[in-house]
């Protein structure tokens, strides 16, 4: 199953200020979730950010 991280969680793992994440969420930079109304991320879609932005991939 795929987690999904919080705000908080989701700016740790991409060593993100929490506003930084909430700006790209904003400007529709990275993909997120909302359930209840709360701000989500699924820990796959992270994963795939960070790999699509290695730059000298080997």
């Amino acid at each position: 199953m795929n987690k999904v991280l919080n705000i908080e969680q989701a700016a740790e793992k991409l060593n993100l200020k929490k506003s930084t994440l909430y700006a790209w969420v904003h400007k529709k930079k990275i993909t997120h979730v909302k359930i209840g109304g709360k701000l989500g991320f699924l820990e796959k879609n992270l994963d795939d950010f960070i790999e699509s932005n290695i730059i000298n991939k080997f």
